[in-house]
């Protein structure tokens, strides 16, 4: 099975992300901790999706598990960031009740052997949403360093991934049904989107600790 090359080039460069982030996980605060295993699950999952569509493994199911874990460890993430703007109960509520949705989905309206649309929308529209409160939440606090902040670069890369990444996965399974060479098209737009995700991520783990 013949793969574009950005592909790979995005592959590598989340491998060599998570190695880089791995070195340093002694010296990350409790702050960005799950930040740093969120990119070091990431190309772990690319791997086995690979690996598995080398091998002819149907593998839409494990896309289903990342859109769990991505959305869990972002949410929490927040959580423990304790932003002004946003009361730490929605942020529970909003991950308690992803999972259940999340759980009850997967036997009853969205099959493993289909792309997770309506969890994965659901998902990146909270995702959104409240990244964009986290950034103005930053913002609005005169008395940081923006360039320095870790919240300013994670909650951007939150935003622009997954506003860049939600038409495609809306449109994947109809797409898929009725033009694939339409999804050989423009699903590069995932692997680009992906790279600016995980290099905004890793700079927002080199900054200084901010609560």
């Amino acid at each position: 099975m013949d793969r574009p090359i950005l592909s790979y080039i995005m592959l590598a460069i989340e491998i060599a992300v998570a190695v880089l982030v791995l070195f340093r996980w002694k010296h990350v605060t409790n702050h960005l901790r799950l930040i740093v295993l969120l990119l070091i699950i990431t190309p772990a999952i690319a791997i086995t999706e690979l690996w598995m569509g080398f091998n002819g493994i149907r593998n839409l199911w494990v896309a289903h598990i990342a859109t769990l874990l991505e959305y869990v460890l972002i949410l929490s993430t927040y959580y423990i960031w304790e932003p002004k703007i946003i009361n730490k109960r929605i942020l529970l509520i909003c991950i308690i009740s992803f999972i259940v949705l999340w759980m009850i989905s997967k036997y009853t309206f969205e099959s493993f052997n289909f792309l997770d649309i309506y969890t994965s929308i659901i998902a990146k529209i909270i995702e959104i949403i409240t990244s964009a409160l986290v950034l103005f939440d930053v913002l609005q606090d005169a008395n940081i360093e923006l360039k320095t902040d870790a919240r300013l670069w994670i909650s951007s890369g939150v935003i622009i991934y997954a506003t860049g990444t939600l038409f495609l996965f809306a449109l994947f399974n109809m797409m898929l049904d009725t033009s694939p060479e339409l999804i050989r098209t423009l699903w590069p737009i995932n692997w680009i989107l992906s790279i600016v995700f995980t290099l905004l991520l890793a700079r927002g783990v080199w900054c200084k600790a901010t609560r």
